[in-house]
């Protein structure tokens, strides 16, 4: 929960300290009274918009209104420190962590917010750094929170597929920690259904774009995939999911037809409900 402790900690103290010297009698006192009044309101306003904005974002549907984040945009436009920005970006990256399904819509944000920049600190430099601080610690996350990671996963994702740089390229340089986190599903004997589902909807999404920047590496990563099915000893609906993916690879990434969609749905459901039985 964010809080509004330590904001404009110490601001104008030398201004302070040379009214109080130049009004001896009380009247430092009565100028150090009115800053501070002054401060605490920044503070109050502070607060009061970045919990108006992190109620607009928790709330925030999987495909927003433009409405919505038009309010969101123009909320962070009064964004005035650069620590506020940071507590913006924790709020967006909190969500993605913890549902996954919101990881597109607030990668999405991002992008709209990307060139913001307060006090010498860029919006688009937070994020990126939020990330890599994950990334660098993936495996306890995988461990300690399993959830969190496959959220992880899809936000990074996300903001490769979504997310521009200030020229308005792609972020290729996370396609390596991306291929990373693939093959930390990919090579784990421990890995869940969820995982694999979670692998094929993200690599369907932005799979078109990996493939361009290095389409070796995609290659090889489909060969895997196949050995993975016929040998592996999967579950079934793991090997449904890297089927689906296989599938999806060799159609370009182009979207699959309606009737090849509702296959792998009606299978899915098959092989839920023989699990339940």
């Amino acid at each position: 929960m964010m809080t509004s402790t330590g904001r404009g900690r110490g601001r104008g103290r030398g201004l302070l300290a040379t009214q109080t010297l130049s009004k001896p009698g009380g009247g430092g006192d009565a100028a150090l009274k009115s800053t501070s009044n002054v401060n605490n309101t920044e503070e109050d306003q502070s607060a009061s918009c970045l919990n108006d904005l992190e109620q607009l974002i928790e709330t925030l549907t999987l495909e927003p209104d433009e409405e919505d984040v038009a309010k969101i945009q123009t909320l962070a436009d009064t964004v005035k420190t650069s620590s506020d920005l940071k507590e913006l970006a924790n709020i967006i990256y909190n969500r993605c962590m913890k549902d996954r399904e919101f990881g597109k819509t607030g990668a999405c944000l991002c992008d709209r917010l990307a060139n913001m920049e307060v006090e010498g600190s860029k919006f688009r430099n937070i994020m990126l750094s939020l990330v890599q601080l994950d990334y660098k610690d993936k495996d306890s996350l995988r461990t300690k929170s399993p959830g969190k990671f496959l959220g992880f996963v899809t936000f990074l994702c996300q903001v490769f597929g979504n997310m521009r740089t200030a020229k308005g390229e792609p972020f290729n340089v996370l396609s390596g920690p991306i291929y990373d986190c693939i093959y930390t599903i990919f090579n784990d004997d421990n890995s869940s259904d969820d995982d694999y589902e979670c692998l094929l909807l993200q690599v369907q999404s932005i799979g078109k774009e990996l493939e361009a920047f290095d389409e070796f590496k995609m290659s090889e990563l489909m060969e895997k995939v196949r050995t993975k099915i016929i040998k592996d000893g999967r579950s079934a609906r793991a090997r449904c999911s890297l089927l689906e993916l296989l599938e999806s690879y060799n159609k370009g990434w182009k979207t699959l037809p309606n009737e090849i969609t509702r296959y792998y749905c009606d299978t899915m459901a098959e092989i839920f409900t023989d699990a339940i039985c």
